[in-house]
This record gives structure tokens, sequence and C-alpha cells, in this order.
């Protein structure tokens, strides 16, 4: 995250907002009782105010990779539908996304369906990108 020159704080600077105003022009509201199976993950999100977002082929490339952003804006980042990901894949992403921030969702790391996740995802972007 960028800080404002001067100040030592972290703020989100001119370029990080506007950088988060992209980031919100470029996904969308995701439904996470549609996308994600119902679980106890729903109530770590909501009791620590996570929302979910979808993206495209390129952005969900481009911000997938910005941890720092998703944690500080509380997102769940996961792809629109043309993957083709199952309940438990979408789950899979938002258990390792969540993993990342939160102290309670440490101690399930999904394996084999994010692992999955992953190489569908990655098998859509080598077609899409």
């Amino acid at each position: 995250m960028l800080m404002e020159i001067g100040t030592g704080d972290a703020t989100p600077g001119l370029a990080e907002r506007i950088l988060d105003l992209l980031f919100l022009a470029t996904t969308s509201p995701g439904n996470a009782e549609r996308l994600l199976p119902a679980s106890r993950w729903h109530a770590v999100m909501r009791t620590s105010h996570w929302s979910v977002r979808v993206a495209g082929p390129r952005w969900f490339m481009i911000w997938s990779g910005d941890h720092a952003r998703l944690a500080r804006r509380r997102i769940i980042l996961l792809p629109r539908r043309w993957v083709g990901l199952t309940r438990a894949e979408n789950l899979a992403l938002a258990q390792d996304q969540l993993a990342r921030s939160e102290p309670e969702a440490r101690q399930l790391r999904p394996g084999l369906a994010l692992r999955e996740a992953q190489r569908r995802i990655g098998r859509a972007l080598s077609r899409h990108c």
C-alpha cells in the first residue's frame, strides 16, 4: 500500500484510491450465498465484514494477486462463472483468501479443492488471455 508522502500513516494515498476505484469499476458484487456452499465461513465473513466480488478473466488475473488491497478492502475475489468452478472450489478460494487475514480462518486451509480451482482458473486464463 502506498503511504501519503510525509505523513507516515497507512491511509491510502491518491494512487491507491484511484486503484481502488479501478478495482470497483472492473469487478462486480457477488452473492456469497449463491457462490459458496452454506458453511461456517459465511459466519466468519459476516462477523468480520467481508464481502464477495467477482471479476472476468483478465481482471481476475490482475486483482487476485493484490492480496494487500483485497485484505484492506475486506473483499473475497472470485472468478465469474466463465471458469465453471463448483461451489466447493469457490469456497476453497474464499477460505484461502480469508486465511491470509483472519486468525479464525487460518486453521483450515483447503487442499485438493483449492488446487483443482487454481488448475481450472489457469486453464481458463490460458484460453482468454
